[in-house]
């Protein structure tokens, strides 16, 4: 079996934990163990089954490496909806230490509270474009929206100004990029980003 295969074959073994999810973070291939690990911006010693990322692990359908409808997805899907979904938008992960701080909302110090990524929104899209949900997709495509054209790191996720960006990068290139991306997709009715290589030998 060759590198590639072998690793699409073993990622379920090295990062999808019996509590019905793929993990964040793991320091031995065994996501099962219950290690202790420090996370960084905040630095909080958490068990590591615990520690779940929006969208990390859609990559492996971004990039034709599994189904849409693989259950250990749609598992995890449901696992970040139910911890990690206020409305149409999404924390990064748990136990994020990326932002401004809980009081007033310093700026960022390296101890501070993660918020909303509107990045993340077009992150999901793409996958429920591949997923055949075009207008699930639709959604999460206006969810990035900003109604000055500069899409930014974090937004509000409470208080007077929920919705609007915090005092984080704007424009950021990356979310301005994964826009345009969710847009041409949406316009092309396919994934514009996922290798035709790899979907024409993973998903035939």
């Amino acid at each position: 079996m060759d590198t590639a295969g072998e690793w699409r074959a073993k990622v379920d073994t090295w990062t999808y934990t019996a509590a019905g999810h793929y993990e964040w973070l793991d320091d031995n291939g065994n996501p099962n163990d219950g290690h202790i690990l420090r996370t960084i911006y905040g630095g909080v010693n958490t068990d590591e089954r615990q520690l779940l990322d929006s969208t990390a692990f859609l990559e492996l359908v971004r990039l034709g490496v599994k189904s849409p409808n693989d259950p250990h997805i749609t598992s995890t899907l449901h696992a970040v909806d139910t911890t990690l979904r206020l409305g149409d938008q999404f924390y990064r992960r748990s136990k994020d230490g990326y932002g401004e701080t809980a009081t007033g909302g310093s700026p960022f110090t390296g101890n501070g509270i993660g918020r909303l990524w509107p990045l993340l929104s077009g992150e999901r899209g793409e996958y429920e474009l591949i997923a055949g949900h075009r207008d699930q997709a639709a959604v999460q495509l206006n969810a990035m929206a900003s109604p000055e054209g500069l899409i930014s790191e974090q937004v509000w996720d409470a208080g007077p100004d929920s919705g609007r960006p915090t005092g984080s990068a704007r424009p950021l290139g990356w979310a301005q990029a994964q826009y345009v991306l969710l847009a041409s997709s949406l316009a092309a009715g396919h994934d514009l980003a996922m290798p035709r290589l790899v979907k024409e030998r993973y998903q035939r």
